[in-house]
């Protein structure tokens, strides 16, 4: 009857251990050529329209002209316009390239040499952004140093002394790339998660270390929380493991006592 009872019990932890949803990584994007939404177009070329009475003001009457032109090439979302736009502007591209265009916007309390992030339209997991340009507010081009790229936000950083109009490449990240990660942690609030994300300049990243939601910030420190994405800890599936294990014992002894 014991044994029995055992063996119940045994394929009832087995069954249970099998009813817990596993959760795969998500699939890499099949696409091969980076796509910019009509959505993401549109508010772009609003964006950049805005800027001809605010960052470019004081610029001469050739480069608003070129900036409303430029406005429109992004809202009709056409390569072939947003590359003759941004020529005219000094932003010269290959001509195979897809490129991106927003205006970054200022952060509250902005400073000169400030690490601002922008939006990105079209930069999507499996992509990378490179060759970013920005058209400061007397017209003259530079070129930023991307510091890191967020393809789940769609957002990359870099430091700016001013902010108006950036236009970047968006390139399929390399699969024989060597990555070099770097990371940062978002502190958790009362209502959003805390995680440490690691990032590489080539656009691939991971998040890890999750934080409940309402965690102060030295209880975080070396405190293990439930993922925000399984809504489950680890916990229970060791227990699991365990009772299975100690089931199994309890059968070995049991015949072994038989025998």
């Amino acid at each position: 009857m014991k044994k029995k009872f055992l063996t119940a019990a045994l394929s009832m932890v087995l069954c249970l251990g099998m009813s817990v949803t596993a959760f795969a990584a998500p699939s890499p994007t099949t696409a091969t050529t980076p796509a910019i939404s009509s959505t993401e177009a549109n508010n772009a070329g609003s964006a950049i329209y805005a800027s001809t009475s605010t960052s470019y003001k004081d610029s001469s009457e050739t480069v608003k002209t070129n900036v409303q032109k430029l406005a429109t090439a992004v809202a009709s979302n056409s390569q072939a316009e947003i590359h003759t736009a941004l020529a005219d502007l000094g932003m010269n591209y290959s001509a195979d390239a897809v490129v991106a265009v927003t205006d970054v916007q200022a952060p509250e309390n902005f400073k000169a040499g400030q690490l601002v992030e922008f939006k990105v339209p079209g930069l999507k997991p499996g992509f990378t952004v490179a060759n970013v340009k920005h058209l400061k507010s007397d017209g003259t081009v530079e070129s930023i140093a991307i510091q890191y790229i967020d393809v789940n936000r769609g957002v990359a950083a870099g430091y700016f002394n001013s902010l108006s109009i950036v236009a970047a490449e968006l390139q399929r990240a390399s699969a024989s790339h060597y990555h070099y990660w770097q990371e940062y942690t978002v502190a958790p609030t009362a209502t959003t998660w805390g995680y440490t994300m690691h990032y590489c300049d080539c656009g691939e990243q991971y998040a890890d270390n999750y934080v409940a939601p309402g965690t102060s910030t030295a209880a975080a420190a070396g405190k293990g929380a439930t993922s925000p994405k399984t809504a489950e800890s680890s916990l229970p599936m060791v227990m699991l493991f365990a009772a299975a294990a100690a089931c199994g014992a309890a059968v070995c002894v049991k015949r072994r006592t038989n025998a």
